[in-house]
């Protein structure tokens, strides 16, 4: 725990974990939950899972990286495996919500991350998943990416897409064009016709 203060302020109290992969999964309860309409869409029984913590940008108008002051954790691409394992043997789960702001960090790192979820994912069987995405990193995911996530059982992205025009989005600071989302989601569509795009607004 830490305390931060600064003359003239309060005390503010920040509990940070780093070590994701040190805390223990989440206790589960079978039955009773349904995912909104958009999610709500493939095999059940579903679960929900969390990869990260925190996001490693700062939206104004979104609280997640803004809260925790740029910490940005995530777990272990084996620990996540092994979560989604144990999930699919103890309550025959069969589609996982990934619950994170944006799955893939870095437009940057896109290819070498989506290499490395292909390799761990690759001992999943009978499962789809589907993740939240930044337009940003969208318009970087090449066709054999998303080819190749969806050969692991990826099944839908969820893009943030924030407003319906350009000027909008600007104002918001998202630099992403209208016409660039929507050539990255024709592109994607033409490779993988099955893989489901949705976009989120505010």
């Amino acid at each position: 725990v830490q305390h931060i203060v600064t003359p003239g302020t309060t005390i503010m109290t920040c509990n940070i974990v780093k070590d994701l992969d040190a805390l223990p999964f989440p206790y589960r309860k079978t039955g009773g939950y349904r995912l909104s309409a958009r999610r709500d869409l493939f095999r059940p029984p579903f679960a929900t899972v969390v990869a990260s913590r925190g996001c490693p940008y700062t939206c104004p108008f979104c609280m997640s990286g803004l809260l925790r002051k740029g910490h940005y954790h995530r777990r272990s691409l084996s620990n996540i495996t092994e979560e989604i394992v144990r999930l699919q043997s103890q309550h025959n789960v069969r589609t996982v919500v990934f619950y994170d702001d944006t799955f893939f960090p870095s437009s940057n790192s896109l290819s070498a991350d989506v290499q490395s979820v292909v390799q761990s994912f690759e001992r999943l069987t009978e499962i789809y998943w589907e993740i939240e995405m930044r337009p940003d990193i969208l318009i970087a995911l090449e066709p054999h990416l998303a080819k190749q996530l969806f050969y692991v059982g990826c099944r839908q992205i969820n893009v943030g897409i924030e407003k319906g025009w350009n000027k909008g989005r600007q104002t918001i600071g998202k630099s992403v064009a209208s016409e660039e989302i929507r050539t990255a989601i024709e592109k994607i569509r033409e490779s993988v016709p099955l893989m489901r795009l949705t976009g989120t607004f505010i």
